[in-house]
């Protein structure tokens, strides 16, 4: 089963194609200037977004139990990078604000 999927109100619109039982999605929404793009997946729980709003944007990524993030973000010069991990347990954290960097 595969849906294709387009909506809109309230200012919202949302495109979403979905596949059913292995469960993927794929959405793309826009509401006040807010941007979004998200592929998800399902038991296994990958999920992929991108955000954008105001000078905003954000990207994740992210796994399940084997637990994996990854977050940049970037906003009035500044940026964010946090890299995650599990039970081998890294943690990475960067940021930099007008060439400055942390």
């Amino acid at each position: 089963m595969k849906n294709w999927i387009h909506s809109e109100k309230d200012g919202m619109k949302k495109w979403i194609h979905s596949e059913k039982d292995g469960m993927k999605k794929w959405i793309h929404s826009e509401k006040d200037g807010m941007k979004k793009w998200i592929h998800s997946e399902k038991d296994g729980m990958k999920k992929w977004i991108h955000s954008e709003k105001d000078g905003m944007k954000n990207w994740i990524h992210s796994e399940k139990d084997g637990m994996k993030k990854w977050i940049h973000s970037e906003k009035d010069g500044m940026k964010n990078w946090i890299h995650s991990e599990k039970d081998g347990m890294k943690n990475w954290i960067h940021s930099e604000r007008d060439g400055m960097k942390n």
